[in-house]
């Protein structure tokens, strides 16, 4: 049986949706975005408390109007963690897990505040300096885990897969200029499967869940 926090982040992804419908359909001043980011990554599994770690990744957005986009992101992290410290210190298992993860969500501006500048010629040109957003999605990370200390490949239960995610987040954007901006992201993951460490137990009640903070620079293309 799903878990209540699933059931949560569908009623978000319809809320997402059924607003994406009623967005204005006025053509956006900008379509396509691309860009980078990088930053922390927190993983809760059935091994150690918090996993940690880093990730990578690239993405582009296409705009559909002026508050909704779609966004496709690849993205590469790696995160570790151990019994070492925990109720668990006697099992003293540890692991390393890499994913790799295509990714593909909503976007939906919620505010915007625009910002006042002036061209080279001296003309007053304006964008928007302040964007507040939200997203929904799926991603399909794939994982390979190293196990480590007295975890084996006979304990395991899973080395390597494929786990469909619930992608979900919000993110402040701010625009240095009018093609240039930067934007702190907070992106939980609700992967639907707990193998993701490589081990689960008997003792788990849920999937395993894994959280993005990241600060990415973005440029507007065909401005």
């Amino acid at each position: 049986m799903m878990s209540s926090y699933r059931y949560h982040i569908m009623f978000f992804l319809t809320c997402l949706f059924m607003t994406g419908m009623r967005a204005s359909a006025q053509k956006p001043e900008k379509t396509i975005m691309a860009g980078i980011r990088a930053g922390p990554m927190l993983f809760f599994g059935d091994i150690g408390s918090m996993g940690t770690g880093y990730h990578a990744a690239i993405s582009g957005s296409y705009a559909f109007s002026e508050v909704l986009s779609l966004r496709l992101a690849f993205d590469y992290g790696v995160v570790s963690d151990s019994d070492e410290g925990t109720p668990n210190a006697a099992r003293d298992y540890a692991y390393t897990t890499v994913i790799i993860e295509p990714e593909v969500t909503v976007m939906y501006e919620f505010f915007t505040q625009r910002g006042k500048g002036f061209t080279r010629k001296g003309m007053v040109k304006q964008w928007d300096k302040w964007t507040g957003l939200v997203f929904a999605g799926i991603a399909f990370p794939w994982y390979k885990v190293t196990p480590g200390r007295h975890l084996t490949p006979a304990i395991m239960d899973r080395e390597r897969g494929i786990a469909p995610a619930l992608s979900a987040g919000a993110a402040l954007q701010y625009g240095l200029s009018a093609k240039w901006y930067v934007r702190l992201t907070f992106n939980p993951h609700f992967v639907l499967s707990d193998y993701l460490d490589g081990y689960t137990s008997p003792n788990s009640t849920s999937y395993d869940i894994y959280h993005r903070v990241s600060l990415g620079l973005y440029y507007y293309l065909g401005l």
